[in-house]
């Protein structure tokens, strides 16, 4: 495929990505009439500790009020403000403070609603209180695979525990949870275990058959005399797993396929133009071949038959001649049959290149093959005809006349062929 081919099609490729990129994220963008970052609101604090951090809020539309309701979490977070307005593209920072001064050790979860006239939004809030004195670390190690959980599916959790105290062996209370984002436990299981310097575990827990779709949050709980160690993660229960196409809307999907439609289109039409000249390069190859293997094979015949050094010498210099001479005479050809396959490509006509082609293929090559069999007879009669003067059988005079009758009876041959 010539150059200027591969960069067509390359740039051609670019710009469909391009625009399947264009539609992709026009659908898949988010499409709500606001934005809150981040979309999880998580602190781990001490009892009795009062801790905060800032979320914002974007308006993606005109003009709009703001209310923002705390859910599950009422006696343990306050908000600076929850009532405001926000003009079109305009954000706002709001301040979450996480209270811990009342409340025993545990993993507590609840929402913000975030709501303007259109629509509204839950944002999962996780608040961790450990006690003062922590004794064991918890690590969970979850792949990415169970962050999102089909219904009816299990919960797979790598539970690491660090002792941060001493090298001894100690028995735990171990408590999982799993709960929804309005703090409700749907799922509670407790065992004792027995942990070194460093223990771990998986955990597997099946989600109960009535769970809804949503964010769900799983957490774990560790109790040594005084010390309460806690960690925990987020995670989505869904009807079904989606793959990209059925997340796809039917125009979006209708204008992928119909772009990767005219990609094969493209590329086609590029195969046809070239495939004429494929076949004929295809062609020279393999009678170019074919040409130097017969050559290769009479060169062999002549040599097996010299008798000399001297002999051999000659035989292997006028095959070389020859080989270069019809060698350049065929690669002339060719440039001019590509010349003409080009005018005769204008024509669209697939009969008639595809007659040209068996036109060449019956044509230059077996002439060309003919010239370069030089005859083996008169190879041979000059060889005789040499020796028999260098031994003085024959004179000067008799030894170039007959040398030129054998020479002029060979290019005469040639010519012919040619």
């Amino acid at each position: 495929m010539k150059k200027k081919n591969i960069i067509l099609i390359f740039v051609i490729s670019l710009v469909i990505v391009g625009a399947i990129f264009f539609v992709y994220s026009e659908y898949f963008k988010d499409k709500s009439s606001f934005n809150v970052n981040p979309g999880l609101l998580k602190s781990v604090i001490k009892q009795g500790e009062i801790s905060s951090t800032n979320f914002k809020i974007t308006n993606l539309k005109d003009e709009d009020n703001f209310q923002i309701n705390v859910i599950g979490l009422e006696n343990l977070i306050s908000l600076e403000e929850n009532n405001f307005k926000l003009s079109h593209l305009s954000s706002k920072e709001i301040e979450i403070i996480f209270n811990g001064s009342d409340s025993v050790s545990g993993i507590y979860v609840g929402s913000l609603i975030v709501k303007d006239s259109l629509k509204e939004k839950a944002v999962p809030v996780i608040l961790e209180i450990q006690s003062q004195e922590v004794i064991f670390a918890i690590n969970l190690d979850v792949s990415s695979k169970y962050k999102e959980i089909e219904k009816k599916g299990n919960t797979l959790t790598e539970v690491n525990f660090f002792n941060l105290k001493d090298t001894e062996m100690h028995t735990l209370e171990v408590d999982y949870v799993i709960k929804d984002i309005s703090g409700k436990i749907l799922v509670s299981e407790t065992e004792i275990m027995t942990v070194g310097s460093k223990s771990s575990i998986t955990k597997i827990i099946s989600l109960p058959d009535d769970i809804k779709s949503g964010k769900h949050v799983f957490g774990v709980t560790a109790k040594y005399e005084d010390s309460i160690s806690t960690s925990s993660y987020l995670f989505d229960v869904v009807d079904k797993k989606k793959s990209i196409l059925s997340n796809m809307n039917l125009f979006s999907l209708l204008v992928i396929i119909f772009l990767f439609v005219i990609v094969l289109l493209i590329i086609y039409i590029l195969y046809e133009r070239n495939k004429l000249f494929l076949a004929l390069k295809s062609q020279h190859g393999s009678e170019l071949k074919f040409y130097s293997n017969n050559v290769e094979k009479k060169k062999k015949e002549s040599l097996s038959k010299a008798k000399t050094i001297k002999e051999k010498e000659k035989i292997l210099n006028e095959f070389k001649d020859a080989k270069e001479k019809i060698i350049k005479e065929i690669k002339n050809e060719q440039e001019k049959q590509k010349i003409e396959l080009k005018e005769l490509r204008k024509s669209k006509d697939k009969k008639v290149i595809q007659k040209k082609l068996q036109e060449w293929k019956k044509g230059v090559y077996p002439k060309a093959l003919e010239a370069a069999q030089i005859d083996q007879e008169l190879k041979m009669k000059l060889m005789s005809l040499e020796k028999a003067y260098s031994e003085g059988y024959i004179s000067k005079k008799s030894y170039k006349k007959g040398s030129s009758r054998i020479k002029f009876a060979d290019k005469k041959i040639k010519r012919k062929s040619l």
